[in-house]
């Protein structure tokens, strides 16, 4: 009787570990890396972007992409990461708000040396447009891949690179 338990014993062991192993997990990334973290809340979305990777920036210009028909550009909260780097907004209209898109995050320096900070870029807010019936929608931001991202290599000359970003998908209902 004992055998037979210690038996059924090690094979539930042994089916928790294989059930676990295989769990999909989210794929690693490589390289620089911007999240998109959106919450809804009573009509209002606030999407927190961050810089989870950074090996290396000295000048960057992100475009905000989103469905300006589900969604209206209410505020931009700067965060603290890239904090070496001047930070400007084009798209901001003062009395008007946010309404002048494409909306860009633009980050410049001297060139000189990398920032490699991480942390919070900014926060997004957004009002949920009352005449929409999506159910889905998303907010993403897009560089020219080409010279949107500038560093300096190991030998200091300036260079461009790749990012990912990960683009929020925001449930509404």
């Amino acid at each position: 009787m004992y055998k037979k338990v210690i038996i059924s014993l090690i094979c539930l062991l042994f089916i928790a570990c294989l059930a676990v192993s295989c769990t999909p997990k989210e794929d690693p990334v490589e390289g620089d890396y911007i999240r998109m973290s959106p919450v809804l809340n009573n009509g209002k979305v606030v999407v927190t972007v961050s810089l989870e990777q950074n090996f290396g920036v000295t000048a960057m210009t992100l475009t905000l992409d989103y469905d300006t028909d589900v969604l209206t550009l209410t505020n931009v909260e700067k965060g603290t990461a890239l904090s070496s780097l001047r930070y400007t907004e084009t798209g901001h209209t003062g009395d008007l708000g946010y309404a002048i898109t494409p909306f860009k995050f633009v980050y410049t320096s001297d060139l000189t040396k990398n920032d490699t900070s991480t942390g919070k870029l900014f926060t997004l807010y957004f009002s949920v447009n009352r005449k929409s019936d999506v159910k889905k929608t998303t907010v993403d931001l897009k560089y020219d891949t080409a010279t949107g991202v500038s560093y300096r290599d190991e030998t200091g000359s300036l260079a461009y690179k790749q990012i990912t970003i990960k683009p929020a998908t925001i449930s509404l209902g």
